[in-house]
C-alpha cells in the first residue's frame, strides 16, 4: 500500500510513515524523511529548549516510575550478557585460546611488543592475533588496522577451503 507524503509529494509504501494512534489510516501525513528534517530544523534553531523538553521528560519517567532506567539498564546487561555466553559456547577453542594466551603474556612467558610486525607502527595499540587456534602461543602480533584485514583475509581463506571440501 502506498501513501503520498503532503510535504515532499512523494508517493512511498506506507512503512515509511510515522504511526498515529489519532488519524484514522493509522498513519501520520508526512513521511519519514520530512519528519526528521523538520525536527532537525527544529532542535538546530532552539537547541537548549530542545535539551529541556527532554530533561523534562526523563523527570516525569522518573517520577512515574523510579526503576525506568535501571530496568532498561538491566534488560541491555542481561541481553548483551547473553549473547556473549552464547558466543563464547559456540566458539569455545577460540576462547580457550585467547585466555591460554592472555595468561601467558600475564605471567611473562611471552613477552608482548609495541610494534605491529606488518606495518611497523611503533606504540600503537598491538593485538594477537591468531592464524590457527590449535596453537594458542604462535601469534603475529598486529595493530588494529592489519588485525582487522588479517581477519578478513582468514575469513576468505576459511569460506574458500569449505567450498573446496564441497566438491567432488
Amino acid at each position: 500500500m502506498e501513501r503520498k507524503c503532503k510535504k515532499c509529494g512523494i508517493e512511498k509504501e506506507i512503512q515509511k510513515f510515522l504511526k498515529s494512534k489519532e488519524l484514522k489510516s493509522g498513519y501520520r501525513y508526512t513521511c519519514l524523511d520530512c519528519e526528521n528534517k523538520r525536527c532537525r530544523l527544529k532542535r538546530a534553531k532552539d537547541p537548549q529548549k530542545d535539551n529541556a523538553r527532554i530533561r523534562e521528560l526523563h523527570r516525569k519517567r522518573r517520577e512515574e516510575d523510579p526503576l525506568y532506567y535501571s530496568k532498561r539498564y538491566l534488560k541491555y546487561k542481561i541481553t548483551t550478557k547473553q549473547a556473549i555466553t552464547k558466543y563464547e559456547k559456540k566458539n569455545r577453542k577460540i576462547k580457550n585460546c585467547h585466555l591460554k594466551l592472555g595468561r601467558a603474556v600475564k605471567t611473562g612467558k611471552i613477552v608482548k611488543p609495541n610494534i605491529c610486525s606488518a606495518c611497523d607502527k611503533i606504540n600503537e595499540r598491538i593485538e594477537a592475533h591468531h592464524d590457527d587456534y590449535d596453537r594458542p602461543y604462535e601469534v603475529r602480533w598486529l595493530c588494529k588496522r592489519c588485525h582487522q584485514i588479517a581477519d578478513k583475509w582468514r575469513k576468505k581463506r576459511d569460506e574458500c577451503k569449505a567450498a573446496l571440501q564441497g566438491l567432488p
